[in-house]
């Protein structure tokens, strides 16, 4: 609803506007000690009158130029993210009539909430790094409704702005929120390819991730991939995003292509692994192994405790005839090394003694080449693939076989 002001009173504190939201407007006697907007006087005669005919949050008048609204606009933003705590109630109720009155001046306010108009960055970034920790119970009401609502009014994402998500997300280390705006339609997270094979309400790829005590930087990362051989044979690719230890990293497995096949010396059609760092990560050295279990034994579905160690059996004998003797029995898990020869970088970095990815072919493993075969004691009944994977930030030992005890 927009309300055109007459009494040129300064914009109400998000604040008084959280706790009266039931009311249609504030009154004038709630005059706030918040931040100044562009509509406020304060902000006008600071601004040297460039908004000096705006009215206040909750007011637009008739008159206005577009310049205006959009100045007025960008202020009331910018006060909306500064507040640390508040209601889905109000700011919907003032983004609403940020919307009003943008449709009634020709503006589009998903494109002004995408301009870096806040210290050069988006509304979005802003709300993010401000926002408590996912963990905390602030951090899952107040401000977790205000990021939905203004993430609801800012689709669709551009480009640029999910890679200030993503930014956003590595600054807090937050990697439950990067998961939970990850799965969001606003954020697609699925690809066109994958969308079209699993359908809008396909239940996405899960990620936990648990950051392990200690001085070597170890992780541990726990994922469940749906439909992995259809989306590999279509896509040729399916793509593990997630934030550990302050750095945004890419499990992804692939299938080699031209371009694959220079950076990692495999031959073109050649399933393999990848490991890398995106969005100026922190160089590091890696030394790790990715796990995938034999899930027979469990009706076929990989149907594991995430975060619980995976326990491997022992090593097959060919003498013992331990498979024949023992149909029911678990083979041991598919281990793939993935270690850096140099420090890793992200693909941003310019340095060209570093490692920019880990690739391992699943030809070069023992039962590696099983998850591309129908069938495989790997694969679930559900076409599921379920792993682990085990790292620490330290250069590599020859002799390390355990990296996570």
């Amino acid at each position: 609803m927009i309300i055109k002001n007459q009494d040129n009173e300064a914009p109400p504190a998000y604040e008084d506007a959280n706790a009266s939201s039931s009311s249609a407007h504030p009154s004038p006697s709630s005059a706030p000690s918040s931040p100044s907007s562009p509509g406020s006087p304060s902000y006008s005669s600071k601004g040297k009158g460039k908004a000096a005919a705006a009215s206040s949050w909750w007011s637009f008048g008739a008159s206005q130029t577009n310049r205006e609204i959009r100045t007025t606009v960008l202020g009331i933003v910018r006060d909306l993210v500064k507040v640390k705590t508040g209601s889905a109630t109000a700011a919907q109720s003032i983004l609403e009539s940020c919307a009003e009155a943008c449709d009634s001046h020709g503006l589009s306010l998903s494109s002004l909430l995408q301009e870096k108009s806040i210290e050069s960055h988006t509304p979005l970034y802003w709300a993010i790094v401000n926002r408590p920790s996912e963990k905390s119970d602030e951090g899952l009401s107040g401000t977790s409704d205000l990021l939905t609502v203004l993430l609801s009014y800012t689709a669709p994402l551009s480009p640029a702005i999910l890679t200030e998500v993503r930014q956003a997300c590595l600054i807090t280390d937050d990697q439950l929120l990067f998961q939970r705006l990850r799965l969001s339609p606003e954020f697609a997270c699925l690809s066109g390819t994958d969308e079209m094979l699993l359908g809008e309400s396909m239940i996405p790829d899960e990620i936990i991730v648990e950051n392990l005590q200690g001085d070597e930087g170890a992780f541990a990362v726990d994922f469940r991939i749906r439909h992995f051989q259809k989306r590999m044979r279509v896509s040729n690719e399916v793509v593990l995003e997630f934030i550990a230890r302050s750095r945004l990293w890419r499990l992804s497995l692939c299938i080699a292509s031209k371009r694959r096949s220079r950076h990692g010396g495999l031959s073109q059609g050649t399933w393999c692994i990848v490991l890398c760092m995106i969005e100026n990560s922190a160089p590091t050295w890696v030394d790790s192994r990715l796990l995938i279990p034999d899930v027979s034994a469990q009706g076929g579905s990989p149907d594991v405790d995430l975060l619980e160690p995976v326990q491997e059996a022992p090593a097959p004998s060919i003498l013992s005839g331990i498979w024949g003797d023992r149909p029911n029995s678990k083979r041991p898990p598919i281990t793939f090394r993935l270690k850096s020869r140099t420090e890793l970088c992200s693909s941003s970095d310019r340095s060209h003694h570093r490692d920019k990815e880990i690739v391992v072919a699943l030809d070069n493993v023992p039962l590696g080449s099983s998850l591309q075969h129908a069938g495989s004691s790997y694969i679930g009944a559900d076409e599921s693939l379920a792993g682990r994977l085990e790292a620490r930030l330290t250069k590599p030992q020859d002799d390390a076989e355990c990296i996570i005890c």
